[in-house]
Formats: C-alpha cells, sequence, structure tokens
C-alpha cells in the first residue's frame, strides 16, 4: 500500500509540473501581450489664461469644458490657471476628469499675484487612467527647496516649475510618465538652464517608460533651449510636429492674444514631446472660438497618439 502512494505521489508531483510547465508560458505570454498592447490617445498642451483680467475670464470659462469635451481629449498639460480656473473647469465635466495635483499655487495675497498663483495641472480622463505617483520638480538652483519657492538662476528669475505623473492605463495596465511645465517668458538665460534641469530630472523620475512633456516653453523649436532638450539621456524625444505622420493641422503659432490672428510674436512656443516609442497619427493647433471669443490667449495644441 505504501509503495503505490509513493508511486501515485510521483506521478502527481510529476503531472503538475507538466501542468505547470505548459501553463506558465501561457501566462508569460498573455502578461507581455498585455504590455506590448498599443495605447491610443488624444493629448494636448493649453495654455489657459491666468485670471487676472476679471473681463476675459468670464468671457472664455464656458468655452473650455466644451472644448475638451467635444475634441475627446485624455489628457491635457495645461498652463498658468489658477485653483479657481481649474475648480471651476472640472466642475463643468462631471466627474470625468481629474487633476494632477503634485503642486498647487493657491495665495490670493501673495505681492507677485500672477506669478506666485499660476499652475501647472494636468487634467486627465478618471475612467482611463489610474495616476500611480505624482510629484513636482522647481525650475531653480535646487529642484526641491524647501518651501514651495524659487527664483531660478539669475536676476529675472521666476517661481517655475514642472509638475509630473505617472499613469496607469486601466485597460492596458501599461504605465507612463507625464511632465508639464512653463518657462520664464523673460530670460532666455534661464529658459536654458530650465531646459538644462528638465534634461537631467525627467530620465531620473521616468528610467525606461515611456513619457511626453508639455507646456509653454517661451521660445521657438530652433532656439537654443529646444535644442539642449531635445537629446535627452536615456530617453531621447521628438516634437510631434516635426514626427507626426500627416500634415500638421492650423497655424504653426500658437500665442494670438485673444485675436485669434498672428503677431511679431507668433511663433510656436507650446510644445508636445514624445518618447521614440510612440507614433503621433496627428497634430495640430485647435482655433476654436465662439463669434470671435477665444478660449484663451493661447491656441490649444492636440495630437493623436499611438504608445507602442
Amino acid at each position: 500500500m505504501k509503495k503505490s502512494v509513493k508511486i501515485f505521489a510521483v506521478f502527481f508531483l510529476f503531472a503538475s509540473v507538466l501542468y505547470g510547465a505548459s501553463e506558465a508560458p501561457k501566462n508569460k505570454s498573455d502578461a507581455a501581450e498585455q504590455c506590448a498592447a498599443p495605447i491610443k490617445m488624444k493629448v494636448a498642451s493649453f495654455n489657459i489664461r491666468f485670471w487676472d483680467i476679471p473681463p476675459r475670464w468670464d468671457e472664455m470659462r464656458d468655452l473650455i469644458a466644451p472644448l475638451i469635451a467635444f475634441h475627446d481629449l485624455d489628457i491635457i498639460g495645461t498652463q498658468e490657471m489658477s485653483v479657481p480656473q481649474r475648480d471651476y473647469i472640472l466642475s463643468q465635466m462631471g466627474d470625468r476628469y481629474g487633476s494632477v495635483n503634485a503642486c498647487e499655487m493657491n495665495n490670493p495675497k501673495a505681492p507677485r499675484f500672477y506669478l506666485d498663483n499660476m499652475n501647472n495641472f494636468i487634467l486627465y480622463r478618471k475612467d482611463k487612467f489610474e495616476v500611480v505617483k505624482q510629484g513636482v520638480f522647481w525650475l531653480g538652483k535646487d529642484p526641491f527647496p524647501a518651501e514651495k519657492k524659487t527664483s531660478g538662476w539669475g536676476p529675472k528669475g521666476q517661481n517655475r516649475f514642472c509638475v509630473w505623473a505617472e499613469f496607469k492605463d486601466k485597460e492596458s495596465g501599461r504605465t507612463f510618465f507625464w511632465f508639464n511645465t512653463h518657462l520664464n517668458q523673460l530670460d532666455e538665460g534661464e529658459r536654458l538652464e530650465s531646459c538644462k534641469l528638465i534634461r537631467k530630472m525627467v530620465p531620473k523620475i521616468s528610467g525606461d517608460f515611456p513619457l511626453f512633456i508639455t507646456g509653454d516653453f517661451n521660445c521657438f523649436p530652433n532656439s537654443k533651449p529646444i535644442m539642449k532638450l531635445l537629446p535627452m539621456d536615456g530617453a531621447r524625444i521628438n516634437d510631434a510636429r516635426i514626427v507626426c505622420k500627416t500634415k500638421v493641422y492650423g497655424p504653426r503659432f500658437g500665442f494670438h492674444g485673444f485675436t485669434g490672428k498672428s503677431n511679431p510674436a507668433s511663433f510656436p512656443i507650446d510644445y508636445i514631446f514624445v518618447s521614440q516609442n510612440t507614433d503621433v497619427l496627428k497634430c495640430g493647433t485647435l482655433t476654436d472660438n465662439l463669434n470671435g471669443v477665444y478660449p484663451s490667449d493661447h491656441f490649444p495644441l492636440v495630437a493623436e497618439v499611438i504608445l507602442k
């Protein structure tokens, strides 16, 4: 009897090993297939004018949420808008969108009301994406100051920072990173140092994962700051307009000062940068308006992408 039990035990163990061996590749294959599943989404960079001009905000505030909803944008890197503006826009979209709030500048009594209350919120579809981690680094000599404040690198330094988030696509389980910023408009030296710091920090935070960088960089494509940013260490990135597989839509410029028209400063200053494992199917500047009233003094830059 003992002998038969031993034989049965050996047979059961052998069968278990065989069964496990036959199932393991399937499970591993399923996991690999899930990791490789492409993600198609619509992304944007949108400078939403800070509300220090009340009549403008009263006109534009009800145009922003409909624009986002109609164009079915999945993730939007925004610049400038205040906390109350962000809250108002989200309230207009039900519970569909969330906001990455790694840094909220909200001090109405600040001496530099405009500069000390601008934000870089990242809006995202809550039904599609989950925020795994989020953070911020400041564009100054100390990226992680004790207080939410930096003076940059020179006499024209401003309170500027970069917000980031690690997103998980709920359907595929894939992870990617998003960085969103707004650079000093007064000093190219400040912008250059900011891009050097972004180039250094982004690979440290995102590792080998796919990434996006959005923002109002306040400089044109061939400028020194942008050229310093593009050959990013460990994660080479590209301007979505340059690598787009179809003709770029709309005007080349983004800033229009609420006129909808070009001006001497009308060159591309708003960007969507994508990592190499991303196909840009479409890219363009949206000029949506209601009877000549625009949702901001910048046009949103939008791209339809596939994360391979």
